[in-house]
């Protein structure tokens, strides 16, 4: 019995240090850096949007939000419902090159799990309805532009949609109105290899063009680091 009582109370110690143990992330910030710690890339992140770093093995490898996000005039009263900046990073291994992997994600007939896993997050593709009585038309493309980042070739691609939004002013309140407004969306792919990144940005429509700017003010800082140049949060 005393025995048991020794082993029972050994475990319930070693449970909390189990508990505080540090999950392992997809990778590493430090001094507003980015470091992938296994796709061996890296970037510098602004100060004024925050981060979230993946749980290691997401393909999906952090999240950045837009701290000073504006908000739209039609929001001002119900500002829940403005779509806040938000970039997320996206890598995997791919044979296709850079320019036809972001064209299949754009392809309205082209299937792969790969795509499928992708659209989970890349909300600039989820047209239909949005529940909460929204609706997305299907993303119009803009612009298609070929960039070099990391010294490897990229794309970058921009597109619009429209939707239309139910806003509740208040929960006091039944009053309400609807939105007919759109977002903005950006994809930049980057490949390296059999390695490729890829990178979406969906925020207000009025404000894409000042929020891409911050995106590509921390994208056209990418860069390709050797397997061993891991930062330290």
């Amino acid at each position: 019995m005393t025995r048991l009582i020794s082993l029972l109370l050994a475990l319930l110690i070693a449970l909390p240090a189990s508990a505080a143990k540090k999950k392992e992330r997809t990778g590493t910030v430090t001094d507003l850096t980015y470091t992938d710690g296994e796709y061996d890339f890296s970037f510098k992140l602004l100060e004024n949007w925050s981060y979230k770093l993946r749980k290691s093995g997401d393909h999906f490898r952090l999240v950045l939000l837009q701290k000073n996000y504006a908000i739209p005039g039609d929001y001002v009263n119900a500002p829940d419902y403005t779509q806040v900046p938000r970039i997320t990073v996206w890598a995997d291994t791919s044979s296709m090159d850079v320019v036809n992997f972001v064209d299949s994600l754009v392809s309205d007939t082209y299937k792969s799990e790969q795509k499928k896993e992708i659209m989970k997050e890349f909300d600039i593709f989820a047209s239909g309805s949005s529940g909460s009585g929204g609706y997305r038309e299907s993303p119009i493309p803009r612009k298609r532009t070929p960039t070099t980042l990391g010294g490897e070739r990229g794309i970058v691609w921009n597109a619009q949609m429209k939707y239309t939004q139910d806003v509740t002013l208040s929960q006091a309140s039944r009053s309400g109105k609807t939105v007919h407004s759109a977002y903005g969306g950006s994809i930049v792919g980057i490949r390296k290899g059999n390695q490729i990144v890829v990178i979406h940005l969906i925020c207000e429509w009025p404000y894409f063009p000042q929020v891409q700017e911050e995106m590509m003010t921390m994208i056209n800082t990418f860069t390709w680091v050797p397997p061993t140049q891991e930062g330290k949060e």
